[in-house]
C-alpha cells in the first residue's frame, strides 16, 4: 500500500508529511523489487484524500474540491466552468488546509512512474471520494488524469495522436470505447497490459 505510509526518520518534522509522496511509494516499491518481488506483481495504490500529518485528520479529495470551489466563488452546475475547476484543481490541490493530497499531477506522474517501471498498474482508493464535476466520462478529477495519462502512454507508444481529456472528438471517432474498455482500467485489455 503506498498511502497513509508514516514520515521517515529523515524528515523535517517541520514541514507537512505527505502520506503518499511518489518519492515515499517508490522507496517501499523499491524494496519489493529487491527483496525478489516481480514488479508486474505490484500496484501502486493511489489515495483520493488527504491526511493531516499534524493530529492525523482526513479529508476526501472531493470535499477539499468542494471547499476550493465555494472559496474561489465557482458553481459546478455552471458547464462553461468546467475547464476553470480542472485548471484550478490541477494547480491546487497537493495541499489544502494541512492535508496533503495527490493532486491530478501527481497521479500523473505516479502512473508515469508504474507504466516506465513496469507495474501491474494503479489502483485509486477510493472512487467515491474523487470529485465528480460535469464534462468527465465516467469517475471523477483523479481518476481521469490516470486514465488519460495511461492512455495516452499507450497511444504514444502505438504511433497515434492521444485523445485529449476523454470524450468522443479527436478524429477516433470515439477511441476504444466499443470494445467495452472502461476508464477505470488503466490496462483493459491483454493486449494493451502487453504493451504498456
Amino acid at each position: 500500500m503506498t498511502y497513509d505510509m508514516k514520515p521517515s526518520s529523515d524528515d523535517d518534522p517541520r514541514r507537512p508529511h505527505h502520506h503518499a509522496s511518489i518519492a515515499a511509494a517508490h522507496v517501499e516499491l523499491s524494496k519489493f523489487m529487491r527483496n525478489g518481488c516481480p514488479p508486474r506483481k505490484l500496484v501502486m495504490g493511489i489515495p483520493a484524500y488527504g491526511r493531516r500529518h499534524v493530529d492525523g485528520g482526513v479529508r476526501t479529495f472531493s470535499e477539499a474540491v468542494d471547499e476550493i470551489l465555494e472559496e474561489n466563488f465557482i458553481k459546478e452546475s455552471d458547464d462553461d466552468d468546467d475547464d476553470r475547476i480542472r485548471n484550478l484543481i490541477h494547480d491546487t490541490v497537493q495541499s489544502w488546509k494541512g492535508y496533503q493530497f495527490d493532486s491530478p499531477r501527481d497521479v500523473v506522474a505516479k502512473v508515469g512512474y508504474a507504466v516506465s517501471n513496469g507495474l501491474a498498474g494503479v489502483f485509486l482508493w477510493e472512487l467515491g471520494q474523487d470529485k465528480r464535476i460535469g464534462g468527465l466520462e465516467e469517475g471523477g478529477i483523479l481518476l481521469e488524469a490516470a486514465a488519460t495519462s495511461a492512455e495516452n502512454m499507450l497511444v504514444a507508444r502505438r504511433g497515434r495522436m492521444p485523445r485529449r481529456n476523454g470524450g468522443n472528438g479527436g478524429g477516433g471517432g470515439g477511441g476504444d470505447r466499443g470494445r467495452g474498455e472502461g476508464r477505470g482500467n488503466t490496462g483493459s485489455s491483454r493486449s494493451d497490459k502487453d504493451e504498456l
